[in-house]
């Protein structure tokens, strides 16, 4: 071949080399930049007189330092390295997704002398791919949200009826016939008013607190105290509630005393919230227990029923706040869905958590794990606790319960 030859044929590869639609970085054994096409300095901002003989690590984030090392170890070892989206830094700091394609360089002696690595910048993509799955993602809360208020509208106007047609009812025994004889009837009347006007307040409670979580304007108000004296007072407030709906209910606890820091109100209002699922999702004579344990670093509740169970696809979308799962007593049984979604949120926000065993057909248990810890009296006077009425959360929890 001759000198002209050799010649024309390293300025087209030249010319290939630096009109390459990808870009093109080759490196030696220490890093070191060698050469760098026109595309690499589109990509990535740096001309060539800045990168060269200056380390790749001038494109790679810091924290990635150790594993791009082991990387390039690995090709010169003989390892052959599959393509790789990688996260590069261009000269202006922006962030650049990037998939790298390594060969290598051999000398005539088939050693590895250099390693040449073929760019792709996948940023648009990717940014073009996330909003997509964003758009799906808000199309599908929409969907829920839609689906929320349809449901909330049908929770609203079955108590709202119920509360005026008992109106209308007393208004006419009132201008007909004699009243001591249909007292009986009206106070059936006033006591249908009295539980859903429950129904209403449970569901603007719930309404207006999951806007609060969602604004992060939702507060506790945490003290320390006795977890095992307020569960004991949970279970001789309920127990008649669940007696007359003829299920089996028994409490359990091997701990005397257990000082805690959480939030009365809402702790109750969770245990309230977890049994009266219980009782929705149970047949009469099936089993509701409620145990309390301490656990390593934590006190355990839980709300175990032989109910229907859930399925478990469905374990992760009941704590949705605009989901509710389809169980065969959905018809039957009032409810928003979004009380699960308070009972995490509120148990999460006492640095808690929420786990779920069932079993279809079987069985269902929601075990609320609480630390075991106290706080000191700035956070309790910071919190400002204040009582408030067990009874009447009792009204209000198990309000949807009271026609089954």
């Amino acid at each position: 071949m001759s000198d002209d030859t050799i010649l024309n044929y390293k300025e087209r590869c030249r010319a290939v080399f630096e009109q390459a639609p990808l870009a093109i970085i080759i490196t030696d054994r220490e890093n070191i930049i060698i050469d760098w096409n026109d595309k690499a300095q589109d990509i990535f901002g740096w001309l060539k007189e800045e990168v060269i003989n200056q380390s790749l690590n001038i494109i790679i984030p810091e924290e990635d330092y150790a594993e791009n090392t082991e990387r390039i170890e690995k090709v010169f070892s003989g390892e052959k390295i599959e393509n790789k989206l990688i996260k590069n830094i261009s000269k202006d700091g922006s962030e650049k997704y990037c998939e790298w394609n390594t060969e290598v360089i051999k000398d005539s002696q088939n050693n590895i002398i250099e390693i040449i690595s073929i760019i792709s910048d996948k940023t648009k993509v990717l940014e073009g791919e996330e909003k997509i799955k964003n758009q799906k993602e808000e199309i599908k809360y929409n969907q829920l949200r839609t689906q929320f208020f349809a449901n909330i509208s049908h929770e609203l106007k079955t108590p709202l009826n119920l509360i005026f047609s008992s109106l209308q009812l007393i208004n006419f025994h009132f201008n007909n016939g004699n009243l001591q004889q249909k007292k009986d009837k009206i106070y059936k009347y006033l006591s249908s008013i009295k539980i859903n006007g429950y129904r209403l307040l449970r569901l603007v409670n719930n309404v207006i607190d999951i806007t609060r979580i969602d604004v992060n304007s939702f507060n506790l108000s945490r003290g320390n105290f006795d977890i095992v004296k307020l569960s004991e007072a949970v279970v001789d407030s309920i127990e008649d509630y669940i007696e007359e709906k003829d299920r089996n209910f028994s409490y359990k606890t091997d701990i005397d005393k257990a000082i805690i820091a959480f939030d009365p109100f809402n702790i109750e209002r969770v245990i309230l919230n977890l049994i009266s699922n219980s009782v929705k999702f149970t047949h009469p004579g099936d089993n509701i227990d409620l145990k309390l344990s301490r656990e390593a670093e934590e006190i355990i509740i839980s709300v175990i029923d032989t109910g229907i169970g859930i399925k478990e696809e469905n374990y992760e979308v009941i704590f949705d706040q605009f989901r509710q799962v389809d169980q065969s007593f959905k018809k039957t049984r009032e409810g928003s869905g979004i009380g699960l979604y308070l009972v995490k949120s509120i148990i999460e926000m006492h640095g808690g958590r929420v786990e779920l065993a069932s079993k279809f057909g079987e069985y269902t248990e929601f075990k609320i794990c609480l630390p075991d810890k106290i706080i000191d009296k700035d956070t309790v006077e910071q919190e400002s606790y204040s009582p408030a009425s067990l009874l009447d959360k009792i009204e209000i929890e198990f309000s949807d319960i009271y026609n089954l």
